[in-house]
């Protein structure tokens, strides 16, 4: 019986209902700053339908220092996610602050729907057009 108790909670296969008081448990640890018990508790929940806004969460908290592949790869693996768009535009956005002008225009190759986001990627060109006037007017 104590071996069962040190198993991890994905390899019991437990119930939907121990999976959402899990949830409820991640969510109460982010809002407490509890970031040990997030980190603890996210891997168990993987296999739960609303694990990728667990997932989302994560990556909306750490847009300032996460890349520009992290936000892809989340987008390839929930395709259908309906946050997909926002977190687009919300990385668009932290780019532009970052001034990552190089980035945003790798990231978002087209003009992003969302007006701040399309005033940042059209925003983008100055800086990379004008540093680009003055190598070649130096050269």
């Amino acid at each position: 019986m104590l071996i069962i108790l040190w198993l991890p909670f994905h390899v019991l296969g437990d119930s939907l209902a121990a999976q959402r008081e899990r949830y409820q448990a991640i969510k109460q640890a982010w809002d407490a700053n509890d970031n040990h018990r997030v980190a603890s508790l996210m891997p168990t929940l993987t296999e739960y339908p609303l694990y990728p806004y667990l997932a989302y969460r994560r990556l909306t908290q750490d847009l300032n220092t996460i890349s520009g592949a992290q936000v892809e790869t989340f987008i390839k693996q929930y395709p259908h996610f309906p946050l997909n768009q926002k977190l687009s535009t919300l990385f668009v956005n932290q780019l532009a602050q970052r001034k990552e002008w190089h980035s945003l225009l790798a990231f978002s190759p087209s003009p992003p729907r969302p007006i701040i986001a399309r005033c940042n990627y059209y925003t983008s060109f100055a800086p990379i057009k004008k540093r680009s006037i003055f190598k070649f007017n130096s050269a």
